[in-house]
């Protein structure tokens, strides 16, 4: 939790608040709350489909094929694991 409070700070997080409108300081923690709540359902009907479009355009989004490859790594660890306990 206290990581997720100075993201505004580093370099992504000074980018996404550019992004959003906040120029200068970076904003606090009940600004950004207030900020959330304002946005109601435009974040559900109008940003998320944005930000899905932003993660395919930047080719960040999971694709069955990566999300496939993640899942055989994840059985296989859980495997190593249970064979090492054993």
């Amino acid at each position: 939790m206290e990581e997720s409070g100075r993201f505004p700070g580093c370099p992504e997080g000074a980018c996404w608040c550019r992004l959003f409108g906040f120029h200068g300081r970076t904003p606090g923690a009940f600004t950004m709350r207030a900020f959330f709540n304002a946005l109601d359902s435009a974040f559900e009907t109008d940003l998320c489909p944005r930000f899905i479009e932003l993660l395919d355009s930047a080719d960040l989004l999971l694709n069955l094929r990566t999300l496939g490859r993640l899942v055989q790594q994840a059985t296989a660890l859980v495997t190593d694991h249970q064979a090492a306990a054993n």
